[in-house]
Formats: structure tokens, C-alpha cells, sequence
């Protein structure tokens, strides 16, 4: 559902961009962020995906500890243990994210709702097909 939505948006957002099935390795590999608008930047940048990633459980888990520390220094220890027990899943999750961050190098958001696959998966395969017939 959410892919569906942006790939309505897609025309709005880079009207600039006519082939969908690109992997846009110019704006991808900018070393120079400066350089990038917003959009290219948030969509299409590696970066921002990480970010965003990682950003979320970071805060969540600074949120909670120190609602932690909060709780612990007003003597409610009941609420101190809930939101540090809070605080070390998301700890956990951040280590596992960290872990596992090779698994997701290079996505973007631009990959994840805005590319099209399907185009490129039936050119695979009807190269196969071609192959196949001339053995």
C-alpha cells in the first residue's frame, strides 16, 4: 500500500527522471552531499536511509533511558526498571540492526518504493529465453 502510494508520487517528486528501473548511481555515489537537493538527498542517497534506520531506535532508546534516570532519582523505582528494561530492547535492536547493517548497504528509499523491478526481471528473463533458444 505504501509503495503504491509513492509510486504515484514518483512523477511529482523527480519529474526530472524517466527511467524508473535506474538505480540513479550518480546521486547514489555523491561523495559531496552539499550538491544534492532535499529530495534527492532523503530519496535516493544511502545516507538517509541509514539515518533514519538507526535514528528511530536511538532516540527511542535515549527516550527511555532517561525517563530511566528520571524515575530512578524521584524514587519511583517501578517506573524506573519498566523504562530501562524499555531502554535495553532498544539497545538490543540497535545492536542487531548494527550487525546486520552490510545486509542493507546501498538501500534506499528510492529502491524500496520507487523503482521498478518487474521491467528489469522480464528483460532478465527474456534474455534467457533468447538463450536458451539458441542452444
Amino acid at each position: 500500500m505504501v509503495t503504491e502510494f509513492w509510486k504515484k508520487q514518483r512523477e511529482k517528486i523527480f519529474p526530472e527522471i524517466t527511467d524508473w528501473r535506474d538505480s540513479q548511481d550518480k546521486i547514489r555515489n555523491e561523495r559531496d552531499l552539499d550538491k544534492l537537493k532535499w529530495k534527492e538527498w532523503f530519496f535516493i542517497h544511502p545516507s538517509a536511509y541509514t539515518l533514519i534506520i538507526f535514528g528511530g531506535s536511538i532516540i527511542s532508546m535515549l527516550m527511555f533511558l532517561s525517563g530511566s534516570i528520571i524515575f530512578f532519582f524521584r524514587d519511583n523505582n517501578v517506573l524506573s526498571v519498566v523504562f530501562g528494561i524499555m531502554s535495553l530492547l532498544f539497545i538490543y535492536e540497535i545492536i542487531v540492526k548494527f550487525n546486520k547493517r552490510h545486509l542493507e548497504k546501498g538501500v534506499t528509499f528510492y529502491d524500496l518504493n520507487m523503482r521498478e523491478y518487474d521491467a528489469v526481471e522480464e528483460e532478465k528473463q527474456e534474455t534467457l529465453e533468447v538463450e536458451d533458444e539458441n542452444i
